[in-house]
Order: structure tokens, then sequence, then C-alpha cells
């Protein structure tokens, strides 16, 4: 049995965008940031989590012409979007009062496309983990 975590926080770390030449560049941003938990209206920022339990780091909206992050405050100098055909890595940690998570990695890449169908959809916005 898995014992809840107190406190917990995940955190936005970095953010690193593929530039023309192939290099991946980080961006500087007053950080880290908290992404927002799922269903986070109903939640304290500084959640008591099990194992069920999952942060938002972002989403698409078929009106919006990119990808939004999901965090808690904007520092004026992060730009909360991912734009279409502009492939970004997001580093995140997770924090709570006891532990430290290793660092994740996720790439997300979208082409701008939008489709209703989400089978259809993976095919034009990815989303991965960098190992």
């Amino acid at each position: 049995m898995l014992a809840p975590a107190n406190n917990v926080r995940v955190l936005l770390t970095k953010i690193l965008k593929k530039s023309p030449d192939g290099l991946w560049l980080e961006q500087t941003f007053s950080g880290p940031v908290q992404v927002t938990w799922n269903l986070h209206l109903d939640r304290s920022m500084y959640a008591t989590i099990g194992p069920d339990d999952s942060a938002v780091f972002g989403n698409l909206e078929k009106s919006a012409r990119s990808f939004i992050l999901q965090l808690y405050y904007y520092p004026n100098n992060l730009e909360g979007t991912i734009e279409s055909n502009q492939p970004t890595r997001l580093v995140f940690k997770a924090v709570s009062d006891t532990a430290e998570s290793k660092e994740l990695t996720i790439e997300v890449e979208w082409d701008g496309v939008w489709e209703e169908d989400r089978i259809k959809m993976k095919g034009h916005c990815k989303v991965a983990e960098i190992t």
C-alpha cells in the first residue's frame, strides 16, 4: 500500500525550444512555476495526493492557435503557450514535505491542425517523455 504524499507540488523547472539549427535552447523565466492539479478548482495548490492523482501541465483548445500551459501563475518573462510547429521540451519536478522526484522531460509538438476525433488528433499533437 502506498502512503499519500503531503504538500505536493509539480513544478515546471525548464523550458527548451528547438532552434532552426536543431539545438535545444533553454528559455529563461522566473521559475520554477507550479502546474495545476487535475480538477484544480477543488484542490489546494499544496495537495495531499495518492497514486491515482495527476497534475495537468497543458491543453489544446479548438479555438486556440497554440498549446496552452496550465500554471497557477505566469511570470512576466514566461511565454505561456507553445506555438504550432515549435517543438518544445518541458522539464518537471515533483516536490513534497519529505521528498523530491527526479526530473521528467516531456516534448510537445503540434502541427497546428485541429481534429475533433482524439485518435486523429494524436497524429497532430504529440506529447512524449524524453529519456
